[in-house]
């Protein structure tokens, strides 16, 4: 018995000093927001080093943790495996001196592509991945030959307004179109939703996309840049897909339209759209038409430097011929108004864009960007107004024939306007900009600059005829009153803006980062309105305006019709936002001031005046977010002051429209606005809500004064307390 006991004292001492070693970790992956989010289930195994021979293996629990523990042999090396599928797998070789390993966070990223996998299931709508909406494009049929709009019209939550041109997704507002997670045309909806067909795309995302400075300093502001990401099908990708159409139709219909694109599956594409034609224009001058051609392209350059560029250029003909009718009920009684427009414009316009990402090294990213936009346009118009204090009950189709406006009362009669004019416009804008981030040290820190500058210069030249009846006054001889007009107008005006910028980024704590910022702006501005009557210069004869200066037009200068306007704007922003961010958290607080210091020189008709204000914009931002598997809940406030512009403070009076007099209130405060929203996402269930709250204090609106006898209004800004706006939207998506 003594043996026995002294033979097993010795085989647990020397179980006993064989040491258990520990391996622990977190495994994540980078999000569409390039934030790290938890990998569950990630594949953790020990291997021997000499062969890979398998010694203890398990997965990584719902939250991405893992803690593995293994007796390990004496002069054996060992490797810990982290696989998960469509990842690359990572290797790193354990340290058997130090018992417990902490492998920290390992970062996974995407780089395994499958062979084929046949698998059969229900098509799922929309799902929720981390804060990103993923909507599968293949459970929504579209007729053949369908654009994206159409696709987009029959999802639930997105809506796409025709005439704004907007795009939004349950209430928030998409600010541009991607392609692979890349820029597609700058934001511009209408040549993506009307060229790209529908059965190009598999996948769509929503989610708010960070800047490229955001990413890289890992802090997140407030301000939200919602983007629709469109994933384009694997089997198109490296595809170039061209279609050539041209149509003609009845009633000088035609249309001409060469589609081409090529898009990878790293963001990567070329895209090439010309249109020339009228079929989607209703209007019934024969001579309409809009002629489109643009080109977006985006090259990478490994990862180190990205290109994005596009130029775009438009031609629009658009001769107008119609009618309308205004009812306007006001306290001093109501106005009736009914108008003829007989028009023909001109419109052309070119724009590019290019943009350069370059990330230098490891700690220092570059980006750099320029715009260039110029307009150019003729406009001829002739059109008819005519005023009444009741309702002649005319035929909105042809209010001005003649049986019908000799039957009017002269009681009812209050002005009638006869005005043809011809004017063209030029303007260029210009914008450059540039900004670099440094990291200083290996905890995160880093000191970002940014530089910008843009220009604006325009000039608008207007020749007008007319002549305007008032019934309801009468000249010295007891007639009708009649205000007859030849002016030429020329408005040039330029703006200049320069800003630079500091943006510090400081690690706190392991989740918590801060931004403290710094932005000088610097604003010019000059804006004149040079007005000639041209009556005195012109024989006897009956004159149509057509561009051309009478001679010895500059002697007829009038002041009185005439206004200068000189403002200096120079703003010193600082803000500091807060920004923490765990597995199932993320909390954003910002705080922005601005003390401005603006200055105002401006001439109206004969008087003068200038101003000098100095004034302090509060801008304090919060988001809360709260996600959990399939749930994401989020609250956000932000408020912003506003402060009325230098012109409407000034005691001037611009009578030079004498239907329309414009006046100044010296007594104007400043507004403030502020925005509730509370968001629910649960794609489990598939309900999503929001509602949204906004109330704006001292809002700056005008008061209108409406004159009986000539029809004309006079106006002036003040400010109304009280405005709120509610708004809420709720769907239910489920697949039946």
């Amino acid at each position: 018995m003594n043996i026995l006991l002294c033979f097993l004292w010795l085989f647990s001492a020397t179980l006993s000093a064989q040491q258990v070693k520990i391996v622990k970790g977190h495994v994540c992956v980078l999000s569409e927001d390039s934030i790290e989010r938890s990998l569950p289930y990630a594949s953790v195994v020990v291997l021997e080093g000499k062969d890979s021979a398998f010694v203890k293996g398990m997965a990584s629990d719902a939250n991405g943790s893992f803690k593995l523990e293994f007796i390990p042999q004496k002069r054996m090396e060992y490797l810990l495996r982290i696989s998960y599928i469509g990842m690359s797998t990572i290797f790193r070789k354990l340290d058997l001196h130090m018992m417990d390993t902490d492998c920290g966070h390992i970062l996974m990223k995407s780089g395994i592509k499958l062979a084929e996998v046949l698998v059969t299931a229900p098509v799922k709508e929309i799902d929720m991945v981390g804060d990103t909406t993923v909507i599968n494009a293949d459970a929504y049929r579209t007729p053949e030959g369908s654009n994206l709009e159409e696709l987009v019209r029959k999802i639930p939550g997105l809506e796409y307004d025709d005439r704004s041109k907007s795009l939004s997704y349950n209430g928030l507002v998409i600010s541009e179109i991607n392609v692979n997670g890349e820029a597609f045309f700058s934001g511009n909806h209408v040549l993506a939703l009307e060229n790209l067909p529908a059965d190009l795309i598999s996948r769509i995302k929503v989610y708010d996309k960070r800047s490229e400075m955001e990413k890289f300093t890992g802090v997140r502001t407030v301000d939200e840049n919602y983007v629709l990401d469109l994933q384009t099908k694997k089997d198109l990708n490296g595809t170039l897909i061209t279609s050539v159409a041209v149509g003609k139709g009845n009633k000088k219909k035609k249309e001409a339209e060469l589609i081409s694109n090529f898009f990878k599956a790293d963001g990567e594409n070329l895209s090439v759209i010309a249109k020339s034609g009228n079929r989607d224009i209703t209007t019934e001058n024969k001579k309409n038409r809009q002629d489109n051609i643009a080109v977006n392209f985006l090259k990478k350059f490994g990862e180190t430097v990205h290109i994005n560029g596009n130029i775009m250029y438009n031609n629009a003909i658009n001769g107008i011929n119609g009618t309308s009718y205004y009812e306007q009920y006001l306290m001093t009684g109501n106005r009736y108004r009914y108008a003829t427009d007989n028009g023909y414009h001109t419109n052309r316009m070119i724009s590019a864009m290019l943009s350069a990402r370059w990330n230098i090294d490891k700690k220092t990213l570059l980006n750099i960007s320029g715009s260039f936009n110029a307009l150019k346009g003729i406009n001829d118009d002739s059109n008819r107004q005519a005023t009444y204090n009741a309702d002649p009950k005319l035929d909105v189709t042809s209010p001005f024939n003649r049986d019908a406006s000799e039957q009017i009362e002269d009681s009812i009669r209050v002005n009638d306007i006869c005005m043809t004019s011809r004017s063209s416009s030029i303007n260029r804008l210009y914008s450059i900009g540039a900004d670099i981030t440094r990291r200083l040290n290996a905890k995160g820190t880093s000191l970002g600059l940014t530089v910008q500058y843009s220009e604006e210069r325009g000039n608008n030249k207007a020749f007008s005829l007319s002549s305007t009846t008032y019934y309801q006054l009468q000249n010295v001889k007891g007639n009708d009153s009649i205000l007859y007009r030849n002016q030429y107008q020329e408005s040039p005006n330029r703006n200049r803006t320069i800003k630079l910028g500091l943006i510090l980024t400081q690690i706190l704590r392991k989740n918590l980062r801060a931004q403290l910022s710094y932005i000088f702006k610097l604003d010019n501005q000059s804006r004149d309105r040079n007005t000639y009557v041209l009556s005195p210069v012109i024989d006897g004869e009956e004159h149509t305006p057509t561009g051309n200066f009478p001679k010895g037009y500059e002697v007829e200068y009038t002041d009185s019709l005439s206004n200068k306007s000189r403002s200096h704007t120079m703003a010193h922003g600082v803000s500091l936002n807060l920004n923490y961010t765990d597995k199932t958290w993320e909390i954003t607080i910002g705080l922005s001031v601005t003390p401005k210091r603006q200055t105002l020189d401006q001439k109206t008709g004969w008087t003068q005046a200038d101003t000098l204000r100095y004034s302090v914009n509060y801008h304090p931002t919060l988001t809360i977010l709260w996600r959990k598997r399939k749930t994401w809940v989020q609250l956000s406030y932000e408020g912003n002051t506003q402060q009325p512009g230098l012109a409407e403070l000034l005691t001037l009076t611009d009578n030079s429209d004498p239907l329309n007099i414009i006046r100044g209130n010296p007594d104007l405060k400043s507004s403030y606005t502020q925005k509730v929203r509370f968001e629910v996402r649960d794609t489990k269930t598939g309900l999503s809500g929001d509602v949204n709250w906004t109330s704006m204090l001292n809002n700056v609106t005008r008061a209108v004064i409406y004159d009986s006898q000539t029809g004309g209004i006079e106006s002036r800004p003040v400010n109304v307390n009280g405005e709120l706006e509610y708004k809420s939207c709720h769907a239910l998506s489920k697949a039946y």
